[in-house]
């Protein structure tokens, strides 16, 4: 069977295209730039270089393609409160989204996973978690970031009438090593790591471990429903505050210990990119933490994952045990601090003499 993956260059997307490999499917990696074909290395891939926004080139791609993974997208969450609607992540997310769709429906695919995301479902204003069954509300307080992947999700979901089988994952916040860009995520613990953070506040985030939601990718081509979409998430949600107890508990590095209410920080955040424009400051810096994170935080919303684990027959992984493969990756890879990197490997070297000294003892 032969198999396209949009975005493989990203962290979701070369993740899925090593295990396609890896289970003997002939993949094309669709990346849009040359410099991201690094994370491809040493698998026996077909490159193709095109942006989703071609729409010829991206004809050519699609051609002969049995199934196709649409894993490319622009994530971003750092867009500042006075940038009322970036045409960036709209144009990719939602236009791209369109043409990528739009060519596999023309060239006769049998069936389109589409790469969605959480943040496309509503929030259970009862406080118990969404399923797929509720639709984007709130929307005062979406994020550009939300409003491009629901309008991007919508049209996807839309060809299953013209005869398409197309089926939307919606992860969580994705957690693993190799994040190299980083994701939203994975920059919270590189800033964590780096002693960044000097406060916290009341958040709730939804994770799942890379491996799950790659396996929640192949098994929707297996048997996902088409014109469905299928939430796939830890079974807990955690607060800000357990996130960074965990990091805490694994590097030795202390997190913040002052909590502050969460519209003290949604002020702070906005005055930080207020002073970065002012300054001229704000295409060389990025903020503490950007606006549109913050409203996404305020929302404190819960989702419910186990349609997908029902049908998709999907294995939970210990989050913390994620979580230390990211953190070491990071501290391999020149993302943190030298002084947080000593502190980090101190902690590492007493557990493995902690560890010896049990072994040889007890």
């Amino acid at each position: 069977m032969k198999v396209l993956v949009t975005g493989a260059g990203g962290f979701l997307g070369s993740a899925l295209v090593a295990e396609l490999k890896k289970r003997g499917y002939y993949v094309r990696a669709l990346i849009r730039r040359k410099e991201s074909v690094f994370k491809l290395h040493g698998l026996e891939v077909e490159i193709f270089i095109c942006s989703i926004l071609d729409k010829e080139r991206l004809r050519e791609a699609v051609r002969g393609m049995d199934v196709v993974f649409h894993t490319a997208a622009f994530v971003k969450t750092a867009y500042p409160f006075y940038q009322k609607h970036p045409q960036d992540i709209y144009l990719t997310n939602v236009e791209g989204t369109r043409n990528v769709i739009e060519a596999a429906h023309k060239s006769g695919v049998k069936k389109v996973i589409y790469t969605s995301s959480i943040a496309t479902v509503g929030k259970c204003l009862d406080g118990k978690p969404a399923d797929e069954s509720v639709p984007l509300n709130l929307l005062y307080k979406r994020t550009h970031y939300e409003k491009s992947k629901y309008l991007a999700e919508k049209i996807a979901l839309s060809y299953h009438s013209k005869g398409l089988n197309v089926v939307a994952i919606n992860p969580g916040f994705l957690v693993g090593a190799r994040d190299s860009s980083p994701t939203p995520f994975g920059e919270m613990i590189v800033k964590f790591l780096n002693r960044t953070y000097f406060s916290y506040f009341d958040a709730l985030v939804c994770v799942v471990d890379l491996d799950m939601a790659v396996e929640a990718h192949l098994r929707a081509m297996e048997r996902g429903r088409s014109g469905e979409r299928y939430i796939v998430v830890d079974s807990h949600s955690f607060t800000l505050k357990e996130i960074f107890d965990i990091l805490e508990k694994i590097t030795g590095i202390k997190g913040p210990r002052v909590k502050l209410p969460i519209c003290i920080v949604y002020v702070f955040s906005i005055l930080n990119e207020l002073l970065l424009m002012i300054v001229g400051l704000k295409k060389y810096f990025r903020p503490i933490i950007s606006s549109e994170s913050v409203k996404y935080f305020m929302l404190k919303a819960k989702y419910d994952g186990s349609n997908a684990k029902k049908e998709f027959s999907l294995v939970e992984k210990s989050f913390e045990k994620t979580l230390r493969a990211e953190v070491d990756w990071y501290m391999r890879n020149g993302y943190i601090r030298r002084r947080s990197r000593i502190r980090y490997y101190r902690k590492i070297g007493k557990l493995r003499t902690k560890k010896l000294i049990t072994r040889l003892f007890l």
